[in-house]
């Protein structure tokens, strides 16, 4: 995984550090709606690129997230995330990855 296209992305989205699936779709959902051909009050062609500039982004993030399982049952829940509090759980899990501030991180 190219980590620095993921930063690019999120960048592009005006997302933060960190980001739900749903401000995700939020942020592409209001910049599409301003960068939209039809919509965008700057050249068309530069309407055109930013538009798929940002759909291309929004993919990549929504593919990035979607690639880990999340566990549904209240018995695996507790095995793996034991009592923490679910922000301690995901930096336990995922603490190593530069994306979720492991070693690497910006």
């Amino acid at each position: 995984m190219d980590y620095s296209k993921i930063e690019e992305a999120a960048q592009l989205l005006e997302l933060g550090d960190r980001a739900s699936i749903k401000r995700i779709k939020e942020s592409y959902k209001m910049l599409m709606h301003r960068w939209h051909p039809d919509n965008c009050q700057e050249e068309r062609h530069r309407c055109e690129e930013m538009s798929k500039k940002i759909s291309a982004a929004y993919k990549l993030l929504m593919d990035y997230c979607n690639l880990y399982a999340i566990p549904l049952k209240k018995e695996v829940i507790e095995e793996e995330m034991g009592y923490d509090d679910p922000e301690v759980f995901w930096k336990r899990k995922f603490g190593n990855d530069p994306h979720w501030g492991g070693p690497g991180y910006g």
